[in-house]
């Protein structure tokens, strides 16, 4: 709340003394900043830090209730494509029985990526012996980095365990 004020604030004051040609009905109010700020905490998908293999249980709980979900909207689009285990092996059970392995349990599903957020500088350290797949940078001094976690042939889908 006290962020939310001083936001109010600051954005009122550039408003008054840098463009005082745009009017002050175009500056947010207090109560539309913390529609917003509620609105973006709703949306938003929290990622694992410090170069720890994990995602957050959110996205666990909501891929465990709908594994038909191929994708789910993040600020990292490629990672949006990466599909849980139990939504590929939902899409073979769908395709037919005999295109799935019944002898997969779901505690044993195959992935073969993980997602990692770090500092650029601790990730890419001389100890650091992980494939990189995809790296991309949405937040400002961040990383997010998708890594194999085995040997991975052309043309293979990634997969990734959303649990926590």
């Amino acid at each position: 709340e006290v962020q939310l004020r001083a936001t109010h604030a600051a954005l009122r004051f550039y408003q008054s003394r840098r463009s005082p040609r745009i009017p002050l009905k175009l500056v947010p109010t207090l109560n539309e900043l913390r529609i917003a700020h509620r609105t973006v905490l709703q949306r938003s998908i929290m990622l694992p830090v410090d170069c720890v293999a994990s995602s957050p249980g959110d996205v666990a709980d909501l891929l465990e209730k709908r594994p038909e979900l191929d994708a789910i909207p993040s600020l990292v689009p490629v990672v949006d494509i990466i599909r849980s285990p139990a939504a590929l092996r939902t899409s073979q059970h769908a395709a037919g029985p005999s295109s799935s392995d019944p002898t997969t349990s779901a505690g044993s599903l195959p992935t073969n990526c993980a997602l990692y957020t770090c500092v650029q500088a601790a990730f890419l350290s001389s100890g650091t012996r992980r494939r990189v797949l995809l790296e991309t940078s949405p937040l400002s001094n961040r990383r997010v980095v998708v890594c194999a976690t085995k040997e991975i042939s052309a043309g293979e889908e990634l997969l990734m365990s959303y649990g926590s």
